[in-house]
């Protein structure tokens, strides 16, 4: 039976982690590698791997988030709200193992004028990006993996479509399976907005002078005569 349930484990899944409140959750692995599509280097950085398990311990689904890569070309209050939204998402994931944990890529900068200035380069932010992982990883690294505590993972739908699954803005999206009662709920704009991709794709007709059953409208060319 041991020998069945870790075939069983090892079995690659499928199904992803759902919109909603994931239980059973736990962050088995990082990784802060170059990934490629198609031959072009995905622009990312800190991927995560969540997988969920059932009552026997045996995964049932498996997601794999990340963050954009910081982009000078970007208006640079957005990179900045982007660069403080990783820090203090992955601050607070990582104090759910490690109430130590500190990730601050800012420490030996003197002022926020600084900050922002290697904000505006390639190189300043590549050089952020980087530290920011090799802290989370320093803060996590011996507390994750298959036999990690249990977590909660709320997850959401984009703003656009509503189609694509992704963590929330939020610094909290993850919680110990053991907290009660729970911090995580969605809200009605994450609901409603869920609802946009189960929304019926309405079709339009062709305009009234190109169906079948009527002769084509005489078009009048104003000035030309």
């Amino acid at each position: 039976m041991a020998f069945l349930r870790q075939l069983l484990a090892e079995k690659p899944v499928r199904a992803g982690l759902k919109f909603g409140i994931n239980e059973n959750v736990r962050l088995v692995s990082i990784t802060n590698e170059e990934k490629l599509r198609e031959g072009e280097v995905i622009a990312k950085n800190t991927y995560m791997t969540f997988v969920q398990y059932d009552e026997k311990n045996i995964p049932i689904a498996n997601s794999e988030f990340s963050y954009f890569n910081l982009n000078p070309d970007l208006d640079s209050e957005i990179v900045l709200n982007n660069f403080i939204e990783q820090i203090s998402q992955l601050t607070a994931l990582a104090k759910l193992y490690n109430t130590d944990a500190v990730i601050d890529p800012t420490e030996g900068y003197e002022d926020m004028e600084d900050i922002t200035k290697d904000l505006r380069t390639r190189k300043g932010c590549k050089a952020f990006n980087d530290a920011i992982y090799a802290q989370f990883e320093e803060s996590v690294k011996e507390f994750i993996g298959t036999d990690s505590p249990l977590l909660r993972v709320k997850v959401v739908s984009d703003y656009k479509s509503g189609k694509y699954l992704q963590l929330p803005k939020s610094a909290a999206f993850a919680e110990l399976l053991e907290t009660n009662p729970t911090a995580l709920h969605l809200t009605p704009s994450e609901i409603k907005n869920r609802a946009k991709s189960l929304e019926p794709v309405v079709v339009t007709s062709d305009t009234k002078g190109d169906t079948p059953d009527e002769a084509p409208k005489k078009m009048r060319l104003s000035g030309l005569l």
